[in-house]
C-alpha cells in the first residue's frame, strides 16, 4: 500500500519519481519522432527541448517582475536562478551548434 502521509515521506522518493515521469514522457516523444525516421527524430527533439527551456524563461520572467514590485525577494531570486538556467541552457545550445555538432538537415 502506499504512503500517503505526507510527514513521513521522504524527498528522494518524490525527485525519483519525478525524474522518472520525466523520462517515460521525453522517452514516449521521441519514440514517437523515431518513427519518422532518424534525422527527423533528432530535429524533432532539438525542437522539443528549446521549446520548453524558452517557456520556462517566459515564465521565469514573469515570476521574477511579480517578485520584485510585490517585494517579494524570494520570488525574486527563484526567478533570477531559473532565468539564468534557461541562458546557459541557450548558450550551450549555441555552441553546440556553432561547433557543428547539429545536423545539416536540422535548422538550428
Amino acid at each position: 500500500m502506499a504512503n500517503t502521509n505526507l510527514k513521513h515521506s521522504s524527498p528522494q522518493g518524490g525527485r525519483l519519481r519525478s525524474a522518472v515521469a520525466i523520462t517515460a514522457i521525453l522517452s514516449l516523444y521521441s519514440a514517437s519522432a523515431m518513427a519518422d525516421g532518424g534525422m527527423a527524430s533528432m530535429c524533432f527533439f532539438i525542437t522539443y527541448m528549446k521549446q520548453i527551456v524558452g517557456s520556462v524563461a517566459v515564465i521565469a520572467i514573469f515570476v521574477w517582475v511579480m517578485g520584485y514590485f510585490e517585494k517579494k525577494a524570494v520570488l525574486a531570486d527563484i526567478g533570477q536562478y531559473v532565468v539564468l538556467g534557461c541562458m546557459i541552457a541557450a548558450m550551450a545550445g549555441w555552441f553546440v551548434s556553432q561547433a557543428g555538432l547539429v545536423p545539416p538537415s536540422c535548422s538550428a
